[in-house]
């Protein structure tokens, strides 16, 4: 007697609540032709299944169909994707463990494709948890257009924090710089721009290095350009790296430009942080390794504090009080 393999019947198997039947449906589903909505079944229990050998048996087959197109495949997965809270109302599996899965298994397939269609639902989806599997994806497979897209997440990520930091001054439940778990998603970002490489990724991580912004931008993208090997050209970058990473002996060592360098940029950060628990210890570390006299003289000196304060009497009001903080 031959088995029925038509398909109503085998996606019945493979519908199955029996784990018996479900692997007896893949056993089967190994010598036909597979069709579009069954790949779809046979990806989902490889996400969804309780059984591990089920998961690892579904897995294999879903790799090995080949019929299938490429754009099929991918707006299945993105499908998927999308709908991956679904399985948790279901309680067939963790939505995070289903957009892991699908977003493996986009890079897998890869090329131009993929990343549009990768590109496309970034411009979709605006929660920060969902976001993040894209753009790590976009890390893996992305090229000099994904580049421009990230170079404008990264820089609205960090305005995000400015805002949010102006909006809750008191703030102790903030993102934190140091934080790659909860800082919007700057490190995630940034990783993806270092991880695509080549020099206009060099180019991007610079350019927020050298806007001098020691908590933030300059800070997580420092580490990331260095990973590339990049190295400072002259005095100027040299200076942005050492604001980055906070190395304010090494600036006053280099003289009067750098040490007004730093202490603009910490000017700077006072201005948005100066009630931010997650920044502030350093913020007053930082006046303190110029001296507090000597830090206000300057920026009485260059007039550092028109930028951002009305007179040099609330800028040293300002200081005098994250000090006592």
């Amino acid at each position: 007697m031959t088995e029925d393999t038509s398909p109503d019947n085998l996606r019945k198997i493979l519908e199955s609540d029996d784990p018996a039947m479900v692997r007896m449906g893949l056993s089967m589903a190994k010598n036909i032709d597979i069709s579009e909505d069954f790949f779809e079944i046979v990806f989902k229990l490889s996400i969804f299944n309780d059984e591990k050998e089920i998961r690892e048996e579904a897995h294999s087959i879903a790799q090995q169909i080949q019929k299938l197109e490429n754009s099929a495949i991918l707006n299945l997965l993105i499908d998927l994707f999308q709908k991956a809270d679904d399985a948790w109302t279901t309680h067939l599996a963790d939505p995070q463990d289903v957009r892991t899965a699908t977003m493996s298994r986009i890079v897998e397939i890869g090329g131009s494709e993929a990343r549009d269609l990768l590109l496309n639902e970034l411009e979709l989806d605006d929660e920060w948890w969902i976001s993040e599997h894209i753009i790590e994806a976009l890390g893996k497979i992305g090229d000099e257009e994904a580049l421009d897209v990230l170079d404008r997440i990264f820089d609205d990520e960090c305005e995000k924090l400015r805002e949010f930091y102006m909006e809750n001054p008191n703030s102790i439940d903030g993102p934190d710089y140091r934080s790659s778990d909860y800082s919007c998603l700057c490190y995630q970002t940034a990783s993806a721009i270092a991880r695509i490489g080549g020099n206009k990724a060099q180019k991007i991580l610079l350019s927020y290095v050298k806007h001098n912004s020691p908590w933030w931008s300059s800070n997580v993208t420092i580490g990331f350009l260095k990973n590339l090997g990049w190295e400072p050209k002259d005095d100027k970058e040299r200076i942005s790296e050492l604001i980055a990473e906070h190395k304010w002996e090494d600036c006053k060592e280099m003289g009067d430009y750098a040490t007004v360098e730093a202490i603009a940029s910490i000017l700077d950060a006072i201005y948005y942080f100066e009630r931010s628990e997650c920044v502030l210890d350093e913020i007053v570390e930082a006046i303190n390794s110029f001296g507090k006299d000597k830090f206000i003289s300057i920026i009485d000196e260059e007039e550092l504090w028109s930028e951002s304060w009305s007179s040099i009497e609330e800028t040293i009001e300002t200081i005098e009080s994250i000090i006592e903080y």
